[in-house]
């Protein structure tokens, strides 16, 4: 499948899955601040789900949560376009420019 096709087929599983989701930073466990999507936890704790430390390059951010583990094979894609996809949609969205989703 081409980006096009993969963008198309995943947009509604991106609008639905991070629609609760926003740009900001966030300090983890008082360590690194972040910067990335954050979304909140049903107990109300505000969690990465992508991002990056903001010490280091911000065109590579890293998938930071869980809650994607094994969503890939949903869609009958590799962890590349499946992480690739979520670069696009991020870039498209919030006008970035990552270039790696790790």
């Amino acid at each position: 499948m081409n980006d096009e096709r993969i963008d198309r087929i995943m947009k509604p599983y991106w609008d639905e899955t991070l629609k609760h989701s926003y740009l900001g930073n966030l300090n983890e466990n008082g360590l690194e601040d972040v910067f990335g999507l954050i979304t909140k936890k049903p107990d109300g704790s505000e969690v990465l789900i992508v991002g990056y430390y903001i010490h280091y390059n911000k065109t590579k951010w890293y998938l930071a949560d869980s809650m994607f583990d094994g969503h890939d094979k949903l869609f009958n894609l590799s962890i590349f376009e499946y992480k690739d996809s979520l670069r696009r949609y991020i870039n498209n969205k919030h006008n970035l420019e990552v270039e790696f989703v790790l």
